[in-house]
């Protein structure tokens, strides 16, 4: 039986890909050279802005990945497929979304926590430019889970396989988690075994308090009445999603959804980060950009299909998304 590669071999795979926003530093190329294959670092190239990316796998089967840098044009990849393992992932500055096989489309912002339990499938995220963009990953072998299921942990957060989530860590255990972020994108690890070795205290430091928060890490906007309001935001993201490139107001949905109208843009934007409208654009150029690497339809007819009347109005918008013209994508 052939040996699965780690989590390192498979996302480094992933970014050696990716030579048109990143480049292996010289360093990380000479150490694998030398079959140092425990870390890998990656430089973003000029178009994509100044910045890096690490990774690295420890004893313990956790992987740790890295990234920090100033994004002169928005960064978009699609990842379709994942290891067998958990991970968790840590917005410490920025903001970034993602849009996943279901065409649910997801935004977190600083503090938030992405969870992938093992493979949802092709996910495409979205990080857009103009801004520092900071965060970490944590991957989790599936043993260390069954070890820790087995030992009376609570993980059920962790929520069923082949699923992806965002959760918001509330209070104290949250101001903890972005702080031991913050101290682990600035441990020095680049021929320095020392900092390795603090990033790994550290990274095992967050692991725990990612656990004992994450039964409490979904956003709660109070009791009673504010369930309704949650449940009616909800129902207004999946009639977005299902009629997507039909015509929308806010009153409209606000009836369908039962719930006043400011209550729905005061509530949809505490949801999702975003206004109605922004998010309505955001998934319909996730669309138009799927149709435009497909081929099967013009420009004007994308355009027609995602509300606009003409082709240079839509690739305006097109543009302020994924922040390169639709013909980038032909």
């Amino acid at each position: 039986m052939s040996q699965q590669p780690t989590a390192l071999e498979q996302f480094g795979r992933f970014f050696d890909g990716q030579k048109a926003y990143f480049a292996e530093s010289e360093a990380s190329l000479a150490a694998r050279a030398q079959r140092e294959s425990g870390q890998r670092h990656y430089l973003f190239c000029p178009a994509l802005g100044e910045g890096w990316i690490d990774l690295h796998q420890f004893g313990s089967g956790i992987m740790v990945g890295r990234m920090h840098g100033q994004l002169a044009r928005p960064l978009d990849a699609r990842y379709q497929a994942f290891p067998d393992n958990v991970m968790l992932g840590i917005i410490v500055h920025g903001q970034a979304r993602t849009l996943r096989q279901s065409n649910r489309l997801q935004a977190g912002g600083e503090g938030d926590v992405f969870l992938r339990h093992a493979d949802p499938g092709p996910i495409s995220s979205h990080i857009p430019a103009g801004h520092t963009q900071s965060s970490i990953s944590i991957d989790v072998p599936r043993e260390m889970l069954e070890t820790l299921r087995e030992q009376g942990v609570d993980i059920s957060f962790l929520g069923r396989r082949n699923t992806y989530a965002v959760l918001q860590p509330n209070g104290q255990a949250g101001e903890t988690i972005r702080q031991l972020g913050r101290r682990m994108l600035a441990v020095q690890t680049r021929n320095h075994l020392l900092g390795r070795l603090e990033l790994e205290s550290l990274s095992l430091d967050l692991l725990v308090q990612l656990l004992s928060a994450g039964g409490t890490a979904r956003t709660v906007h109070g009791a009673g009445g504010a369930r309704r309001w949650r449940s009616a935001v909800d129902e207004v993201v999946d009639i977005l999603h299902a009629e997507w490139n039909q015509p929308q107001t806010i009153a409209a949905l606000a009836r369908r959804a039962g719930i006043n109208e400011c209550y729905l843009k005061t509530m949809f934007r505490e949801r999702t980060g975003s206004t109605i409208a922004g998010y309505l654009r955001d998934l319909r150029m996730w669309h138009a950009r799927e149709m435009v690497e497909t081929g099967r339809k013009n420009l004007l007819q994308i355009a027609n299909e995602c509300g606009y009347a003409r082709a240079d109005k839509f690739s305006e918008a097109f543009r302020r998304v994924h922040g390169t013209s639709p013909r980038h994508f032909r």
